[in-house]
């Protein structure tokens, strides 16, 4: 039986190598998408979850804030100082804080004399900031929620600094 060759001329292996190299980076543009993905993924959820705590502390110092102001309320003595920077008399924040069990900062925004209640507040804690507002004619109207009451959360991202 006679031996047969097969005769190269070249042409076969550039197409092999162009094949395999595109081959390549097919398989590293999908890597690529998927790890870029991957982080962007968590660190969506990660934010996202640390939203939902701070919105959580912030609903529980609400509650504190409300609780305060009836039993000041009851001792004739307002809640709101608007001379000071935060909003509230001395000391306040702190039993806040420890009635609410957070270590974020309050600021009071506005107050209501009338229902002797909170309108406005800030609470900030780390890069979280969520700003609580009510609208008592929201309420009154039945628009919104039940009583008025709006909460945003707002996540700071440093895009530039200066020196």
């Amino acid at each position: 039986m006679p031996e047969t060759y097969i005769v190269d001329n070249g042409e076969n292996t550039d197409i092999a190598k162009y094949e395999r190299r595109l081959r390549f980076y097919r398989i590293l543009v999908i890597f690529v998408v998927i790890a870029v993905l991957g982080v962007a993924g968590f660190a969506y959820g990660s934010i996202n979850s640390n939203c939902k705590k701070v919105l959580r502390e912030a609903k529980d110092a609400r509650i504190a804030m409300r609780m305060l102001a009836i039993e000041e309320y009851g001792l004739e003595k307002p809640l709101y100082n608007p001379d000071s920077p935060t909003g509230l008399y001395d000391g306040a924040a702190e039993r806040i804080s420890a009635l609410s069990r957070t270590d974020g900062k309050i600021v009071l925004t506005a107050w209501s004399k009338e229902d002797s209640d909170v309108l406005a507040f800030t609470y900030t804690k780390g890069k979280y900031t969520v700003v609580y507002s009510r609208d008592p004619k929201l309420a009154s109207d039945g628009e919104g929620t039940l009583d008025g009451s709006e909460w945003q959360v707002y996540y700071y991202v440093k895009v530039l600094q200066f020196q």
